[in-house]
């Protein structure tokens, strides 16, 4: 099976599932988007998050539940093993420190040195 493109983003749905409990709200493309777009809709504990896939790039974006806050890209990688790993590690991180608000920036997950340690902003 591929680790790029769609399929990866439906093995990336079904693995956050699985590992981090988040709900799948949505999978699929607007009506005129290139077949090579698609997005990956995602429900956290406190956050809402938006991975899109778009001419050989993933972006992911997210914005807090409660607030009516537009999207905030977070992050931006290639389509491929790595980058689909580096969404998904993301993700949990901020599933695992409970993140309800995406400012101020910088956000800090993790502990500074350790291999899952990320700064965001």
């Amino acid at each position: 099976m591929s680790m790029e493109g769609v399929p990866a983003m439906v093995r990336a749905a079904v693995w956050l599932e699985n590992r981090a409990g988040l709900e799948t709200l949505n999978i699929g493309r607007e009506g005129l988007a290139p077949a090579n777009s698609c997005t990956l809709e995602l429900s956290g504990r406190h956050l809402f998050y938006s991975v899109l896939l778009d001419g050989g790039f993933v972006f992911l974006s997210a914005q807090p539940m409660d607030c009516g806050d537009s999207l905030e890209r977070l992050i931006g990688v290639g389509d491929g093993p790595d980058g689909w790993q580096t969404i998904c590690r993301l993700i949990v991180a901020l599933e695992r420190s409970g993140i309800t608000c995406l400012a101020p920036k910088p956000i800090q997950l993790g502990e500074p040195g350790l291999p899952d340690c990320w700064v965001i902003g």
